[in-house]
């Protein structure tokens, strides 16, 4: 069992199925596409900085065409790499949404609104799959956890306020919160007919991107 970037599916989807609950989808939550403030928005991106080649972030920046070498960094060293110069532009993910303006970094484009525009859904981000050989009886126990889970956290937010700051310890209470309601959301309990339509729209992208043809349709447990 494991969480992984909805892009990844592209590489996994022969040995694992998706939860339709526990992962992060929604709208105005996309990854950002970030420059200098000051530089020249017209100016051509000749290096990328992305958080990895099979994320939704590097798939999105590829949807939308956006050029330049890709330059793999963790996620978080992304924000430093642009505003150190090191790179040309970096694509965020995670806090560095709320925060990257303090950082002297400009917005180049949304890709979630992106996503949203061309598409008319949701964005599909990280996913929660489950090893096909474990079979339904074990997915169905995976995710009857994780809905428990989210409604204790719901219902009782204090509980898991003390783990949360422990782990994001450079951000804002404000911000951690922020970002919590941004990505833990009605489709996180269960994503719906549109939710599998989005993942279904995404997992094609991803197939075809990767040279790989179309996605399987039986990309989800039935839990």
């Amino acid at each position: 069992m494991i969480k992984i970037s909805m892009a990844a599916m592209a590489d996994a989807a022969a040995q694992y199925r998706l939860l339709p609950c526990g992962g992060a989808l929604g709208r105005g939550c996309g990854p950002l596409l970030v420059a200098r403030a000051d530089r020249d928005p017209a100016q051509p991106i000749k290096t990328l900085a992305l958080p990895g080649t099979r994320t939704t972030a590097a798939l999105l920046a590829r949807l939308a065409g956006i050029q330049g070498e890709p330059i793999l960094l963790r996620y978080d060293e992304i924000m430093p790499a642009v505003a150190q110069g090191r790179v040309d532009a970096g694509v965020l993910i995670h806090e560095g949404r709320f925060t990257y303006a303090e950082k002297g970094l400009q917005l180049l484009l949304d890709f979630g609104a992106f996503w949203e525009e061309t598409y008319k859904l949701p964005l599909p981000l990280g996913v929660i799959a489950v090893k096909r050989s474990l079979g339904a009886s074990t997915a169905a126990l995976v995710a009857d956890a994780i809905r428990a889970s989210l409604n204790h956290a719901w219902e009782h937010p204090a509980d898991s306020r003390t783990f949360v700051a422990a782990h994001a310890q450079e951000l804002s209470p404000e911000v951690t919160a922020a970002h919590i309601a941004m990505f833990v959301n009605p489709f996180s309990l269960d994503i719906g007919a549109e939710g599998r339509k989005a993942i279904a729209a995404l997992a094609q992208a991803a197939f075809e991107a990767a040279g790989k043809g179309p996605a399987p349709s039986d990309l989800f447990w039935d839990v």
